[in-house]
């Protein structure tokens, strides 16, 4: 086999697993499983637009037997949707698809049937993958091909992306994980060729961030970053856009019109284009729980996701094969993760891991690959690291099935819950749920969001 094309099984690998569980999960079968709180309200927009008139209430989901309440927020006394629209513009084309199987198979057309369900997986089918080649693509040009296929078989198989894509697909996290690699491909295209178009692409790319998750913003680091390994490039970088100004002008203009379905959004339902989504939510920056992101038994990334491990050691050798992206790299994984642990709900609600660092994995496999192109520089480490990698994976097996079959709690989590469950699978005896039932201690994210105090003794 060619060596590039080694790399190309694990996306051919993550469609075929990720089909897989979803079937033997049943999750598309389930409508009320995709279409309810966060899913809902990134989904909403595309029934409300094309199938019900434009009833921005969005009481068709109540009328379907859903709720309407779990994504909605006032404002004035004036309900609307806090999730934006980012997601529902990229799934468009496959929500049409799905209409037209609706049609011609006689199911409803309403939006929340089985072709719509099976529409929505197979547009984040679609984009994970898309994003997996955009990474490949530029892994290929920087490392092994042992290398590019252990890294991308960690990331797609190995971490909390495919939970993302296969269970709760109506999320923003991994379309975020898609428009995250296309901005590393185009930020590392452009540091070689420096061409103009990229940095019009980069602003239509920009535009989406915000429409999907807006502290996300922070990605904009990377294509200012990459290729940078010193102040003085940094200036040149500086000085090299300025010449490109028509472009960067260009750029801006994308990024207003990408935003703008998102803004005549409000100023339609709401009567202005600028609205506080968050209400009361808010972040503690003053506080950020770092150890609670990585090592807490309620979501812990470390805990529910333990082959991310090996890309945070990475960084020790991220300034060695990787120079040129070093600064971008790091710098946005220490704003991320800033960001991240200052939120007031810093367990990020119900949910499997760290959710909002799923699409950090785009970045994160940049040190990742660079550790395992470190092992393999020794006989004794380059055979003992696939090695050890089978534990791992068994551990993020077993806590993907204990998440689904609800032995793993969706947001309250203890140190003693976790021991209890252990190691055990589907069905586990009622002592022993009896038992883990009562060691669970649910979070309060209203306490949270107005009790420092409360939010930082939350274990």
């Amino acid at each position: 086999m060619p060596s590039r094309l080694l790399s190309l099984i694990i996306p051919v690998l993550f469609v075929v697993l990720s089909y897989q569980m979803v079937k033997n999960q049943e999750a598309v079968e389930r409508r009320i499983h995709y279409f309810q709180w966060d899913q809902a309200g990134y989904y909403s927009y595309l029934p409300a637009l094309f199938l019900y008139e434009q009833d921005w209430t969005f009481s068709f989901f109540d009328e379907n037997g859903m709720q309407s309440a779990q994504f909605l927020k006032k404002v004035d006394g004036v309900d609307f949707n806090k999730y934006p629209v980012g997601v529902s513009i990229l799934q468009m084309p496959f929500f049409a698809a799905g209409h037209i199987v609706a049609g011609l198979h006689g199911d409803a057309q309403n939006g929340f049937t089985k072709p719509y369900r099976y529409a929505v997986f197979g547009s984040i089918l679609f984009y994970v993958c898309l994003g997996l080649l955009l990474l490949r693509s530029v892994l290929h040009r920087y490392f092994t091909s042992w290398t590019v296929f252990f890294s991308l078989g960690i990331m797609a198989l190995g971490t909390h992306l495919i939970y993302y894509t296969c269970q709760e697909p109506l999320m923003s996290h991994a379309y975020s994980f898609f428009i995250f690699s296309a901005i590393v491909f185009i930020s590392d295209r452009f540091y070689r060729e420096e061409k103009g178009t990229d940095i019009l692409l980069m602003g239509l790319l920009a535009g989406f961030v915000f429409l999907t998750r807006v502290p996300n913003a922070i990605v904009f680091i990377v294509p200012v970053l990459w290729g940078v390994r010193s102040w003085e490039q940094l200036r040149e970088r500086i000085n090299s856009l300025w010449e490109k100004k028509i472009y960067i002008l260009g750029a801006i203009v994308l990024i207003v019109l990408t935003f703008f379905p998102q803004l005549l959004y409000y100023k339609t339902v709401l009567g202005t284009f600028f609205v506080d989504s968050y209400g009361s939510e808010r972040f503690f920056f003053a506080d950020p729980l770092l150890g609670k992101i990585f090592f807490s038994f309620r979501k812990g990334l470390f805990i529910y996701t333990p082959l991310t491990i090996f890309a945070f050691l990475g960084f020790l050798f991220l300034h060695k094969y990787l120079k040129f992206s070093f600064w971008a790299v790091t710098i946005y994984t220490l704003l991320q993760l800033y960001v991240v642990s200052s939120w007031s709900s810093w367990w990020y609600g119900g949910g499997f891991s760290m959710r909002p660092l799923v699409e950090s994995m785009a970045l994160l496999i940049f040190p990742l690959a660079c550790f395992i192109e470190e092992t393999g520089k020794r006989p004794w480490t380059k055979w003992s690291f696939p090695i050890l990698l089978i534990p791992f994976f068994w551990l993020h097996e077993l806590h993907l099935h204990q998440y689904y079959k609800s032995i793993i709690h969706n947001d309250s989590m203890t140190k003693d819950a976790y021991k209890v469950i252990f190691g055990k699978r589907h069905p586990v005896g009622q002592e022993v749920r009896d038992q883990w039932q009562e060691l669970l201690v649910r979070p309060d994210p209203g306490r949270a969001n107005k009790d420092a105090e409360y939010r930082k003794n939350i274990k």
